[in-house]
């Protein structure tokens, strides 16, 4: 893997946990 590659997983596992606590919020309301 690259820097590249590893930078690109990173965010998108980050962008992952975003989306599953917007999700979660919005299933406790």
């Amino acid at each position: 893997m690259t820097d590249k590659d590893i930078i690109i997983d990173a965010a998108r596992r980050f962008m992952d946990e975003r989306v599953d606590i917007l999700s979660g919020t919005k299933e406790d309301e």
